[in-house]
């Protein structure tokens, strides 16, 4: 387990070459990465945990769930999280910045928050995207908004990671539910990340089950030549999470990674199941 530094995180907020991000460095002497890299994902549902509506909920009760959250986290570590539907300060949700509460007391050593939606207008504010947490420094940061239709929240964020003394790209996504959006998402991201040049993982909730030869899970496939990274598994379903129906939580990965072990979590934290895998260099 990670210790905490007493001392206040660094934070930058700053456009790294798309979006705004905020990224976080809570513990500058983290873990060094072994021959094996954890990694998960997680919708967290902007703090509603399995509460309805958002507009209802009281302030304290989004703060409860966050450190909900942080708390599963840290029961089932990771080298490398990625989370989905993550707020910073925003009024319908507490007005606080989930991400850096929830990196805080997950005891991560690093995060990053791509913002890929935001309003300030008086007293309405809005900040969320998707987000990595960290045990190894994040390098080469960026963060794109699909802007698929007008206030559209989605995009994906990825960050470079050096593992077992090799470069990689960790990608967090939400796509939208909309299926022609969301294959024009998938596309548009392989002509970016193709032009990173590194192996992927593609982490989040892609909002389809990836079973259709056109769904944007195949499109991710092809395009990036990637692989499931439970192949065995890939029925099971990981939303919602009381009685989990469809398989839409997807961890992909190329071809130069190999997978030991590959599961889906039960909890009650928020409205969908995480996916954790164990990686390593094929």
């Amino acid at each position: 387990m990670l210790r905490r530094m007493d001392r206040m995180p660094h934070q930058d907020l700053s456009v790294k070459s798309g979006r705004p991000v905020r990224h976080g460095v809570l513990s500058p002497d983290g873990a060094t990465s072994g021959s094996t890299l954890s990694v998960m994902t997680l919708n967290v549902r902007h703090g509603r945990g399995l509460l309805q509506p958002q507009h209802l909920l009281r302030r304290g009760v989004f703060r409860r769930n966050a450190s909900r959250v942080a708390r599963f986290l840290r029961e089932h570590p990771a080298d490398i999280i990625a989370l989905q539907e993550v707020d910073g300060r925003s009024s319908w949700s507490g007005a606080f910045d989930h991400a850096g509460h929830m990196a805080r007391e997950s005891r991560c050593s690093e995060y990053a928050h791509g913002i890929h939606f935001s309003v300030h207008r008086r007293r309405i504010f809005f900040e969320y995207g998707t987000a990595l947490f960290s045990r190894l420094p994040l390098t080469d940061i960026h963060s794109s908004s699909f802007k698929a239709r007008p206030l559209d929240t989605k995009g994906y964020l990825v960050a470079r990671v050096v593992f077992a003394g090799r470069e990689v790209d960790i990608v967090s996504v939400h796509l939208d539910v909309v299926p022609p959006s969301r294959k024009r998402q998938a596309a548009a991201m392989v002509r970016e990340l193709s032009a990173r040049c590194r192996p992927l993982v593609v982490m989040g909730d892609m909002n389809c089950k990836g079973a259709t030869g056109l769904s944007a899970v195949q499109v991710l496939k092809r395009g990036l030549a990637l692989h499931s990274a439970d192949a065995d598994c890939a029925r099971q379903p990981t939303f919602p999470t009381k009685r989990p129906k469809r398989r839409i939580d997807w961890i992909l990965l190329s071809p130069e990674l190999a997978v030991t072990r590959c599961r889906i979590i039960p909890h009650d934290v928020t409205d969908h199941l995480a996916v954790e895998a164990e990686l390593n260099w094929a």
